[in-house]
């Protein structure tokens, strides 16, 4: 067959020479839209991460600041280079006789690789972190699963709870799904100062209103957390429990997920 240029030969593979492997190439468009879609993402990501950053708590943006700093957009490519070889770098022959050609990127991202990270996705996950900065979670409060107003009468004790104190009331209760006796109960804020506001007044009422301080199991209030805070919240919980039942005192304390060392240990029971 004639390309224009002469002959195109295709020659199979022996073993003098099946270790040299062919060229890789892949045609610039494809490798234009690769770097487009990469910038995107890139400037998409930190478009989010600022987000987050601004309705998170402080110390979360800080951690969050120094654990994954803003990413810089990749260096600009230039202008294709051509070839000025014949065109069979871009048609090699393969030990069987088949043409082989390099892969497009789309036909990579189709049937290569695992599922992709679509802007939709980060997207979604944004929307949830920024939805969980203005929950906050009791834990402990009592709870009966087979009664069908559990949620509403919830929302009438903590809204009380907050015209009582003078904090942000809730607009929706929610009880998740547990197997422990007392479902997590969420409560919705309209905003992250708010919900802030609240965890702070449910933290300095909690031993002197005896709406909560009456209640055997002791409720407990926090933040909704992300799976990989939850890990480190209960990892944490353990090593304040187990510390302090060996010191017999209150020598580690919690704080948010993580525990710091008691200034004012007490006798812990």
């Amino acid at each position: 067959m004639l390309n224009g240029r002469g002959p195109r030969v295709k020659r199979a593979l022996t073993e003098t020479d099946s270790n040299d492997a062919p060229p890789k190439f892949v045609a610039y468009e494809d490798y234009r839209a690769l770097y487009d879609h990469v910038l995107k993402l890139t400037r998409q990501v930190n478009e989010l991460q600022a987000c987050l950053m601004e309705t998170c708590s402080t110390k979360v943006s800080e951690r969050l600041s120094s654990a994954c700093p803003m990413a810089q957009d990749p260096p600009a490519i230039g202008e294709p280079v051509f070839c000025h070889s014949n065109n069979d770098v871009f048609s090699f022959s393969s030990s069987n006789g088949d043409e082989c050609r390099p892969t497009s990127y789309a036909e990579i991202s189709s049937k290569n690789l695992p599922k992709q990270l679509s802007t939709l996705s980060i997207a979604q996950e944004a929307a949830k972190m920024l939805d969980k900065a203005t929950r906050a979670v009791i834990e402990r409060f009592p709870d009966s699963k087979d009664d069908p107003e559990q949620e509403k009468r919830d929302l009438e004790f903590f809204s009380t709870f907050s015209a009582k104190h003078g904090l942000p009331s809730p607009s929706q209760a929610h009880r998740h799904p547990s197997k422990t006796a007392c479902r997590p109960l969420k409560l919705q804020f309209a905003s992250n100062s708010e919900r802030d506001k609240f965890l702070n007044g449910f933290f300095k009422a909690k031993n002197a209103d005896p709406s909560l301080s009456s209640i055997q199991s002791r409720p407990r209030a926090r933040r909704d957390l992300t799976r990989e805070e939850l890990k480190k919240l209960y990892e944490s919980r353990k090593f304040v429990y187990d510390n302090n039942l060996k010191e017999k005192s209150s020598k580690f304390i919690m704080v948010d997920i993580e525990y710091k060392l008691n200034k004012n240990p007490r006798p812990f029971l």
